[in-house]
């Protein structure tokens, strides 16, 4: 007669059958976050997300390849050159955009004001995403003291104002580029952490999840294999939109005073400078305002249009499926 089962057979049985549940479910769950990303691929054709990505590709070939773009050293001061009208006003192709109150050439000004602007705002935005994404996979996972803790440091900041948060690091600090980088770090990561949370509070409690932990796999590895993947749609989305939100108050920052300083150039800074001349020679401001404002629109119609593609795919945005 044959023999009977051992009892540890029958659980090496059940372990496998878990794992294999695991897997499947979570290839299942995955799979749609990749398909999503390679619907926004597709979906790249229509015109607001062309005009966006436009836009924003111009931007960073501008950030990363100013100095061969330059025509003139933006630091080059001759007073012969001083105020110079743009081509469109009467001026010469040598000075495009004209020059400012010190014979500084706007164009190129305005071009390597681009890479701190821009620069600033992917430094901010990258440390605010990672920052705040780390936290909310925390606090939603684990819960508990950790996730009180984390939400009550989030609702502290919330009820400060942001400029009082940038007075705070100018305190202790002084202006500069670092200072900026860490205010609107220190304001940006806020909305991660809590998008996250509750993002991960919906799913640790999915079948998929349950299985893994089940069959002994650590949070950690739930965390990197099957949380990250699901949420990172949705924080691609934030991280575009607010990389408008931070080039904005980077300028404002800027031009206050409290964030880059003289002689380095940015946009903001270009507006303060500027801002003395505005009744007669508006060009010297005309430059930096829509390089700040085309940026922003097309950051914004990009990250609106990963929003819709996004939701589209997912089939929660009707509207959306429909264009």
């Amino acid at each position: 007669m044959p023999s009977d089962p051992s009892p540890s057979s029958g659980l090496l049985a059940e372990s496998a059958a878990a794992a294999t549940t695991a897997e499947t479910v979570n290839v299942a769950k995955v799979a749609p976050a990749a398909s999503k990303l390679r619907g926004v691929a597709a979906r790249l054709r229509s015109k607001k997300g062309m005009t966006g990505l436009v836009i924003v590709l111009v931007a960073l070939i501008t950030t990363l390849f100013g100095d061969f773009l330059m025509p003139h050293d933006p630091t080059a001061q001759i007073v012969q050159n001083r105020f110079l009208p743009p081509v469109f006003d009467g001026g010469t192709w040598q000075h495009v955009l004209g020059s400012d109150n010190l014979g500084r050439d706007i164009l190129s000004r305005t071009i390597a004001g681009a890479r701190v602007s821009v620069g600033v705002s992917l430094v901010v935005v990258a440390c605010a995403l990672v920052v705040g994404t780390f936290l909310g996979l925390i606090a939603g996972y684990f819960g508990g003291f950790i996730d009180s803790l984390i939400m009550r440091i989030t609702d502290f900041e919330l009820s400060l104002p942001f400029i009082l948060i940038a007075l705070i690091f100018l305190a202790v600090l002084g202006p500069g580029a670092l200072t900026a980088i860490l205010a609107l770090a220190a304001t940006l990561w806020i909305n991660y952490a809590r998008l996250v949370r509750a993002e991960v509070m919906k799913l640790r409690t999915l079948e998929y999840v349950t299985a893994a932990r089940s069959i002994g796999v650590g949070p950690f590895t739930i965390i990197r294999r099957h949380l990250m993947p699901a949420i990172l749609p949705g924080v691609i989305v934030m991280a575009t939109l607010d990389l408008s939100w931070a080039m904005i108050f980077e300028a404002s920052l800027s031009f206050l005073g409290l964030g880059v300083q003289p002689p380095q150039t940015s946009w903001g800074v270009m507006i303060s400078e500027g801002r003395g001349f505005l009744t007669q020679n508006m060009w010297i401001v005309l430059a930096p305002s829509l390089a700040i404002i085309l940026t922003a629109m097309g950051i914004n119609l990009l990250g609106d249009f990963l929003q819709d593609a996004l939701d589209s795919e997912s089939g929660s945005n009707p509207e959306s499926a429909q264009r």
